[in-house]
């Protein structure tokens, strides 16, 4: 039996690189290993499949990037937490749902919007997962990857309807980091679970030739920002109690993330197939999603146990992230 943890993902998928780079800094041994185990036949004790899977030292499997990174905060008890202490810690956990639920649409959008996009994903997809199967299967590989990802986007949302919207979405996100990514992170000088979140996608983005492009020419301190975290191993730093830069990104979880986590649970109790609403980035519409729904629930559970101060109310109430945390 290893004595070290097991990775199990691809580069092109966010959550796998959100939880390498956490790995990384919190200096954790681990071995990765890129592979898609539904297409590798690799037995994984998980349902369902979604990666990255991360296998412990003593042989249990867990998914979900959030639950891996709380779990190893319970096992793995060092200086290098991702936490951030106080009231910053629900801050944390905003920002970090909306980049792993919101931002991925953005990732799904440029990624398979038009055929030179997909193509190029494909072929980034294909050159991973095929150096880990069977050679008869690699023949349909490509069109299989396709096909399989480019069926998601409905779910996500990311069609050509809300195209516009995602697009404005992403342009306000990455001005909201340059500032931050020019100076440290969101908390301080040290990296949190949210700034992770945010790598994780923005790592996607910054590889994929369409918004790579807008990103190169309109935020360049993000993508310099990206290869710092990517392995942050040799990084110390300190937590700091100004909250003043997070003010613009939490405007977008406001006027964005929120509204739209609010109408999506609104559908689901009406029992409704469809639901449109207007956020501050343009018009949205997409089937309810269940799984979304149990976003808003937990985000809200999260803000009335956390003990926040009046600044970080305040922020809240200032960026419009309180009223629906409230309602």
């Amino acid at each position: 039996m290893s004595a070290r943890y097991e990775l199990i993902g691809l580069t092109a998928s966010p959550y796998s690189m959100k939880t390498r780079a956490l790995m990384r800094y919190r200096r954790i041994p681990f071995d990765w290993i890129v592979e898609l185990p539904q297409l590798t036949g690799r037995k994984v004790d998980v349902s369902p499949i979604l990666l990255p899977v991360l296998r412990h030292p003593m042989g249990r499997d867990m998914t979900d990037s959030t639950s891996i990174a709380l779990v190893l905060e319970q096992e793995i008890v060092n200086q290098r937490s991702v936490l951030p202490p106080a009231d910053a810690a629900f801050l944390c956990a905003l920002i970090e749902d909306m980049a792993d639920e919101w931002l991925t649409k953005a990732m799904f959008w440029y990624r398979w919007r038009d055929a030179a996009s997909a193509d190029f994903a494909t072929g980034w997809l294909t050159a991973e997962v095929g150096a880990a199967i069977a050679q008869p299967m690699a023949g349909t590989l490509s069109q299989t990857l396709r096909n399989r990802q480019m069926g998601r986007m409905p779910m996500v949302g990311a069609t050509a309807e809300n195209g516009p919207t995602i697009e404005a979405g992403y342009r306000a996100i990455l001005g909201a980091m340059r500032a931050i990514c020019a100076t440290g992170f969101l908390f301080g000088s040290r990296p949190s679970l949210a700034d992770f979140a945010l790598y994780g996608q923005l790592s996607q983005l910054a590889s994929d030739p369409g918004p790579s492009q807008i990103m190169h020419d309109t935020a360049p301190e993000v993508l310099h920002w990206l290869r710092r975290i990517d392995d942050a191993s040799g990084l110390h730093g300190d937590w700091t109690e100004d909250r003043s830069a997070l003010t613009d990104l939490l405007t977008i979880v406001g006027g964005d993330y929120l509204p739209f986590l609010r109408a999506n649970a609104a559908a689901l109790e009406k029992g409704a197939t469809w639901f449109d609403v207007d956020l501050a980035s343009g018009r949205f519409g997409g089937a309810p999603f269940r799984w979304q729904g149990k976003c808003l629930a937990r985000l809200r559970d999260l803000y009335v146990s956390a003990d926040l101060g009046n600044p970080v109310r305040d922020l809240l109430a200032r960026t419009g992230c309180r009223d629906v945390l409230e309602g």
